[in-house]
């Protein structure tokens, strides 16, 4: 028979859970978890950093997280990439050298050098003239243009020339008739025909008194006669000269009937030929302007009746921007070509205006050509100014040039007496081509430079220089020991938030 009580117990006991005991952790397992804890912690709040500018270019996220890998290397909880020590395994050298003052120079070891591929080559001598290419017009030279006017009041009779003609010196340009010409000419004869009548009285009075049967106060009296009335004939005939009368035309005026009589064999003016007169070419060239037109009255206030301009040489203006105004000098060697004519011309340059173009901020600068006849005014030009090499002056491949946010250009340059070292070398170009740059100053002929590889270096050193200095900054062309900028100190502080993945001056300066 079954005892109730130890049925009931039984039944009890069969539904009783057993009790569990407490594990304890190990230490080991305490210490892991605390690491990934730290770690997440750590890249949490490097992502929410400001972005903070390094040499020009603002960092983005990636760059953040490089910081932290900064902080994890003090901490030594990381080792350093970049360090050629790191790469050959002494992770403990590699900590203690981060703490030590940087020299800015990035160092490789052979196998880095060949995985990126670093080739240098030798910085090259200036020795070829730099051309700049200047567009630009022709003109004709202001100076030389003969412009033909009347000196009077007149009508023009007849027209000898159009503009394009081309003349030489004498020919016949404009027939004239004026009323204040023929007074001229009149005023001339009267004078003349008076002189020719004193001078005679004078020498008979001469005569009379050598045979002591004149008077001593009649030939002084008529020597002063004479010269008065000699004096009024020059003036009268330099009036004419004036009017634009050659000595040929002069000639021609009545008076000389009176001196040396019809029979001389000269032509006399008659009737109304003594109110007319023909304007002759003083040079030769091309006619480039026309006012004159018969019928029409003009006088000295009117405009030119017609323009000469030379034909054997031209003006060539260029304009030149004021950021190469320095690279010109008087006397440099121009190349002018003409596009639409197949034909270059050497010139010199003669002028450099003292005035910059308030619309184009361009200077013009002058230099003459010769001209074969073909060349003509106002036709467009492509002159190639050749500035002489300079002592100093060097040349690098393009791709060894690296041009920061902060408007710098950088180099790598190979240190001589240290193996597989790399120094970053600030440079200040003078001018740049498609395949290579002219260099002021800032390298010397005959040192390596990194082509291959360049951009890589630039980028380890901006790297390094966040490790070893803990802080980028806009400007580490050397190493930088100083206190931070103050933008550096105020995007530390998180006051300025990122600007993006470029920088402009405005971010340099804080703003």
């Amino acid at each position: 028979m079954v005892n109730p009580m130890s049925a009931e117990r039984a039944s009890a006991n069969e539904f009783k859970k057993p009790s569990r005991r407490k594990k304890r952790s190990s230490p080991l397992k305490t210490a892991l978890n605390l690491l990934i804890l730290g770690a997440i912690v750590t890249i949490g709040v490097g992502l929410t950093l400001p972005t903070t500018p390094v040499g020009g270019v603002v960092k983005t996220a990636s760059d953040k997280i490089g910081l932290n890998h900064a902080l994890w290397l003090k901490m030594g909880l990381a080792r350093d990439p970049i360090d050629p020590a790191v790469a050959e395994g002494d992770a403990t050298r590699a900590v203690a050298d981060s703490n030590k003052p940087w020299d800015g120079l990035v160092r490789l070891t052979p196998a880095q050098i060949a995985g990126i591929g670093v080739q240098t080559t030798l910085v090259q001598k200036q020795t070829q003239p730099v051309k700049l290419e200047l567009p630009g017009t022709t003109a004709y030279d202001p100076d030389t243009l003969t412009k033909i006017r009347t000196r009077f009041q007149s009508v023009v009779d007849k027209v000898y020339r159009s503009i394009g003609d081309t003349v030489q010196i004498g020919d016949p340009l404009v027939d004239l008739f004026s009323s204040e010409l023929a007074d001229a000419k009149n005023d001339y004869m009267t004078k003349y025909a008076q002189w020719i009548h004193d001078a005679k009285l004078l020498e008979k009075n001469r005569k009379l008194f050598a045979k002591q049967a004149g008077a001593e106060q009649a030939v002084l009296d008529s020597e002063t006669i004479e010269y008065k009335s000699k004096m009024d004939y020059l003036v009268a005939q330099k009036k004419l000269f004036v009017y634009g009368l050659s000595e040929s035309d002069i000639e021609r005026i009545g008076v000389a009937a009176i001196s040396e009589g019809r029979t001389s064999g000269k032509a006399i003016e008659k009737g109304d030929e003594t109110a007319k007169m023909t304007l002759r070419s003083p040079t030769a060239g091309k006619v480039i302007a026309r006012e004159a037109a018969r019928g029409n009255l003009y006088d000295t206030t009117s405009n030119p009746l017609l323009t000469i301009a030379p034909i054997d040489h031209l003006w060539v203006w260029v304009n030149v921007f004021e950021s190469d105004l320095a690279k010109i000098r008087l006397g440099e060697f121009m190349e002018i070509e003409f596009p639409y004519q197949n034909e270059v011309i050497h010139g010199k340059v003669e002028y450099i205006s003292s005035e910059v173009n308030a619309d184009t901020h361009a200077i013009r600068v002058r230099a003459s050509i010769p001209n074969s006849g073909n060349l003509k005014s106002d036709m467009y030009v492509r002159a190639r100014l050749e500035i002489p090499p300079v002592e100093g002056r060097t040349l690098v491949p393009r791709v060894a040039m690296i041009a920061s946010g902060d408007e710098k250009y950088f180099v790598f340059v190979r240190v001589p007496d240290q193996k597989n070292t790399y120094a970053r070398r600030e440079v200040h170009p003078f001018q740049e081509k498609d395949d290579y740059v002219i260099i002021d100053h800032g390298v010397e002929a005959g040192e390596e430079v990194v082509t291959t590889g360049s951009l890589i270096l630039s980028q380890r050193y901006e790297d390094q220089f966040v490790i070893h200095n803990g802080m980028p900054t806009t400007d580490h062309s050397r190493p930088d020991t100083s206190e931070p900028s103050e933008p550096a100190k105020t995007q530390a502080s998180g006051s300025t938030p990122g600007r993006g993945t470029t920088s402009t001056s405005r971010d340099r300066a804080g703003i």
